[in-house]
């Protein structure tokens, strides 16, 4: 990326490069990551991981307007959904395919893995322009990427502690060593990523709190955009809406204009008891997404020969 290229993220242990990532850049980090994997059966991690345990959950699709709307606050992912996507129509469809990515790579064998990092790379080259404000901006730009990754591994653990319970440090710590190696696969240098979840905390709460997110008139179209699909038949629109206004730090929910007067605030509680309620009296199985599902028959049929 040109103009600001000496621009950076900064945080305690590390520094998250901004500039137009490379094939063969992504390639390395790509092929570093996969030193770490479980296994060419077992994929990047395996049944008895962290990241495998905690992601496999279908509730998280419940945070998924939470997590969309943290990654549209960043001026360049809001610029590049504008510009790049039938926004109006297909940005919960682009949602849902940055978390089926994630999934995909997440419990598939290690080839298809390699085959959706390799693919999202690719998508993303087309996804570069210039913001309103002259700044140039691409999608492969580490920042950028490694701030929709913060997004989605700080919505698992959000998810999972509204709807099934506090986590324990020593879990937070493994998965976030665990998501060290997820996030090497996108093209992220290892060397830059937070050491500690402790760090990757202050990184997440600083982003948050600082000056690199700004919700413009952009990010609020695509905003509007998604919670007016058609898909979101019946209930689905309101619910979506309560969740994600409850779920967003509170200057985020105003700058995007979300209701949270005291109607919407009572109907967020009882929607987190009631859901917290279901999830607690569903089977396991029964809650686990697809890909999880295959991938556990995948390696336990793999380990009976």
């Amino acid at each position: 990326m040109g103009g600001e290229a000496s621009s950076r993220v900064s945080f305690a242990e590390g520094r998250i490069p901004r500039g137009d990532l490379s094939r063969q850049a992504h390639g390395d980090e790509l092929a570093d990551a996969l030193r770490f994997a479980a296994g060419p059966v077992a994929g990047l991690f395996g049944p008895e991981s962290t990241s495998w345990k905690l992601g496999r959950e279908t509730f998280h699709l419940l945070g998924g307007g939470r997590a969309l709307l943290l990654q549209i606050a960043h001026p360049d992912v809001a610029r590049g959904v504008f510009e790049h996507s039938k926004f109006q129509t297909e940005s919960f469809k682009r949602a849902l395919g940055t978390f089926r990515a994630m999934l995909d790579i997440g419990y598939g064998d290690l080839a298809h893995a390699r085959r959706a990092a390799e693919r999202i790379y690719a998508v993303h080259t087309r996804v570069r322009g210039v913001r309103g404000d002259g700044v140039r901006y691409a999608a492969n730009s580490p920042d950028a990427l490694f701030w929709v990754f913060a997004t989605l591994i700080d919505g698992v653990i959000t998810n999972t502690e509204l709807f099934r319970g506090p986590l324990r440090r020593v879990s937070l710590e493994r998965y976030w060593a665990e998501s060290r190696i997820f996030a090497q696969v996108f093209g992220i240098p290892r060397s830059s990523l937070p050491e500690t979840y402790g760090a990757f905390r202050a990184y997440f709460d600083d982003m948050v709190q600082g000056q690199t997110l700004k919700v413009d008139a952009v990010a609020r179209e695509v905003a509007e955009a998604v919670f007016a699909l058609p898909l979101l038949v019946g209930p689905l629109r309101p619910i979506l809406r309560t969740l994600t206004a409850g779920m967003l730090p509170r200057h985020l929910r105003e700058a995007f204009g979300l209701d949270w007067s005291w109607r919407t605030q009572a109907a967020y509680r009882l929607l987190a008891r009631v859901l917290r309620s279901g999830v607690g009296l569903t089977p396991g199985p029964l809650r686990h997404m697809p890909q999880a599902t295959l991938g556990t028959l995948r390696v336990f049929f793999s380990s009976r020969g």
